[in-house]
């Protein structure tokens, strides 16, 4: 996990809060809350089933619904975690997710603290 990115682009959050209006911003948080959870729960279920299919597919949803939100850490991580599924190296790929739960938590946290 690259623990120098910032949790959070706030710049990101402002424009879209600024581009889509307040309602929609927290529409889209908590959105990205149940897909998070829904992408973290799959992906951990695929990397036990070594279904590397599935694995990337979980890793890139969690990628871009971060990114959308401008969480730069959690993105990042999800982006690594991708990359090793798509390139088969599963065991990489599960051992960088080991550290997503925290992160969506901490990523979940500063949504809730800064929106």
């Amino acid at each position: 996990m690259n623990n120098q990115l910032p949790v959070l682009d706030q710049a990101v959050l402002d424009k879209m809060r600024n581009d889509y209006g307040e309602e929609t911003l927290v529409e889209l948080i908590d959105d990205f809350k149940r897909i998070g959870r829904d992408s973290i729960d799959g992906l951990c279920k695929a990397a036990k089933a070594d279904d590397q299919k599935s694995m990337t597919r979980y890793a890139h949803d969690l990628k871009s619904s971060s990114a959308v939100l401008g969480l730069m850490r959690l993105s990042e991580q999800s982006r690594k975690i991708e990359l090793a599924s798509n390139d088969g190296r599963l065991q990489e790929a599960r051992s960088l997710s080991t550290n997503l739960e925290p992160s969506l938590a901490a990523a979940i946290d500063t949504l809730e603290g800064r929106s």
